[in-house]
């Protein structure tokens, strides 16, 4: 198992839309996916995106 960083992480790109979606309509920030290859998951920042 990866060592897990302190993101709440995503099994794929599609689960870590899906929640952007939730936080799109809970009035949240607007917010990107990206994948952390440190524990090997999507995870949600609140700052732009950052092309790996």
């Amino acid at each position: 198992m990866p060592e897990q960083c302190n993101k709440k992480p995503y099994a794929t790109r599609y689960e870590a839309r899906a929640a952007l979606l939730i936080f799109f309509k809970r009035g949240r920030k607007e917010r990107a996916s990206y994948y952390c290859g440190a524990c090997g998951a999507w995870h949600l920042t609140s700052r732009k995106r950052r092309v790996p």
